[in-house]
């Protein structure tokens, strides 16, 4: 964010008296942004001195990451607090507290998103799951996503598929040459987008007929280059009324992007027309067939009065956000986790004693294994609580005027909350910059009871209320299982641990997923259980 952040200060700078004069005419004679009617006595939240013009941009720009800059000021001015940035109110918060109140008090308030360049672009113009205003048509899409990919149900359909890939995954990197680095998130990418196309396409070898190894390399440019302009900011997010202006030409570069990302959707829809239902029964209709189904009818309330044209919009973006969603986040997640490990011999020595005393070197892990290694849950829960895929919750909006943590916060308030920032404040957490996963384990070593998915308000990796992750359940199955079978088939090691037992980067890297810095490159050397799984 911090580099096109600071190019806007910069033009910004230059337009001073234009910007001015807009405010001016905008809020009836003064400099303050419009506030809409209080229905309360309510006091604004605290709030950092502001520059004309820009308000708190000058904070929110330079070197450093963002989530860290809104810990500091956190720090500062407390749990919840207002920003501008430009004509944009932002609510941030830092707390446990404040995130219940707004997803759950005031739930239904913030259960929207804020319009923005990204999400009108890459969202097909808000047409896209994760970007749509809350609404009809963003609650039958969530309806169709969860019946018919994310529920609990379909989640043990498509065991297999995750079976498959993650033997897969060992399979090819215990053909690695031997003493070769291996990157490891490249291959875990790999995994995961192979496992996401099987369950769109119905678990065909090839994900459905639309899977081949040019599209999946091409895949993978544009999820993570899709993940990078989300981050983006542009001028008109700021200051809607220089729409025109196209910094950088990001904007350009954004419909390039979801052009060939629409085009490739389109394609698998026709391919699959082509190739007719995958078979005859629900369990056996797999997503694309749903696709082509609300492609092709009217009996999708959220299709109905709309051209041709939009209608395809919606089915591009519902797959899309269905491909999307998952694959760069998980990747990162076990990228993280196997970094954490190698950088304390003793907790990976001690998760694979653990899956080795469960599971044996005669057998394969499988999902039902799961349940008897709470070690290694305790691991997946910690590197969620210490490196969570969104440091950011996605931003939401505010549709009405509600009171938070006794203070006032007008509708359109773009509300983020800072789960990095939660996940690490001592209130809640015994030394939270370290990496303990004994923290989720009971006295007897048992695994502790605690909610990933939004209900444990210091704990939200998925986020939490209406416009939670849909596909926790899918990610936290995928995590357990690919951890277990990459610590059960090989031994981990750092390419220079032999040479200064220096311990790696573990530094955080920019974008919207807050990947590592450093990508993790590991040696693999395969153990007896490694031949199980080929």
């Amino acid at each position: 964010m911090e580099p096109a952040t600071s190019a806007l200060i910069f033009l910004l700078a230059s337009a001073t008296f234009l910007l001015s004069a807009w405010l001016i005419y905008s809020s009836g004679g003064s400099t303050r942004p419009r506030e809409t009617q209080r229905s309360t006595a309510a006091p604004s939240p605290p709030s950092p001195p502001a520059r004309p013009v820009i308000g708190h941009l000058h904070l929110l720009s330079g070197p450093g990451l963002l989530h860290h800059k809104l810990a500091r000021l956190a720090d500062r001015f407390g749990p919840i607090l207002a920003l501008r940035a430009g004509s944009r109110r932002i609510l941030i918060v830092s707390d446990p507290a404040p995130a219940r109140e707004c997803f759950t008090t005031h739930d239904r308030a913030f259960a929207s998103r804020p319009r923005t360049a990204a999400s009108r672009i890459l969202g097909n113009d808000f047409l896209a799951m994760p970007w749509a205003p809350y609404g009809p048509l963003w609650r039958e899409l969530r309806k169709i996503a969860t019946l018919e990919l994310f529920s609990l149900r379909r989640l043990h359909l498509q065991s297999p598929f995750r079976d498959i890939e993650t033997a897969a995954l060992v399979t090819r990197l215990a053909r690695v040459e031997p003493g070769s680095a291996v990157r490891v998130k490249d291959q875990l990418l790999h995994t995961v987008m192979r496992l996401v196309l099987r369950m769109v396409g119905g678990g065909r070898d090839d994900g459905g007929g639309f899977a081949d190894p040019e599209t999946t390399r091409e895949l993978m440019e544009l999820v993570e280059t899709a993940f990078f302009y989300s981050g983006v900011p542009v001028l008109s997010d700021y200051f809607p009324f220089l729409k025109w202006v196209d910094l950088k030409g990001t904007q350009k570069a954004m419909r390039e992007i979801v052009g060939r990302i629409n085009a490739l959707a389109r394609s698998w829809i026709e391919e699959r027309r082509k190739m007719g239902s995958t078979g005859a029964g629900d369990d056996h209709v797999d997503f694309m067939d749903v696709l082509v189904s609300m492609a092709d009818n009217e009996k999708i309330d959220c299709l109905k009065g709309l051209t041709q044209e939009r209608k395809d919009l919606v089915v591009y973006s519902l797959l899309e956000a269905v491909v999307f969603a998952a694959i760069d986040t998980s990747a990162l997640s076990l990228e993280w986790l196997m970094a954490e490990l190698l950088n304390q011999p003793r907790l990976l020595q001690k998760v694979q004693e653990e899956i080795e005393s469960k599971v044996g070197s005669q057998w394969r892990v499988e999902e039902k294994d799961i349940e008897e290694l709470p070690y290694l849950q305790a691991i997946v829960k910690e590197t969620l609580r210490l490196h969570p895929a969104g440091p950011l919750l996605v931003p939401h909006e505010s549709t009405e005027d509600c009171v938070v943590a006794g203070f006032h916060v007008p509708a359109g308030t773009q509300l983020i909350v800072n789960a990095w920032k939660i996940h690490r404040d001592p209130k809640y957490w015994l030394h939270p910059l370290r990496f303990e996963p004994e923290r989720f384990l009971g006295p007897e070593g048992s695994a502790v009871d605690v909610d990933l998915k939004g209900q444990h308000f210091q704990f939200i990796p998925f986020g939490s209320g209406r416009r939670a992750c849909p596909g926790a359940h899918l990610a936290l199955s995928l995590l357990h299982l690919a951890a277990a079978r990459l610590l059960h088939a090989f031994e981990w090691r750092l390419p220079n641990s032999e040479n200064n037992g220096s311990v790696m980067d573990m530094s955080e890297g920019h974008g919207l997923t807050c990947p590592k810095a450093v990508p993790l490159e590991a040696l693999l050397l395969p153990k007896s259980p490694a031949k199980l799984y080929f």
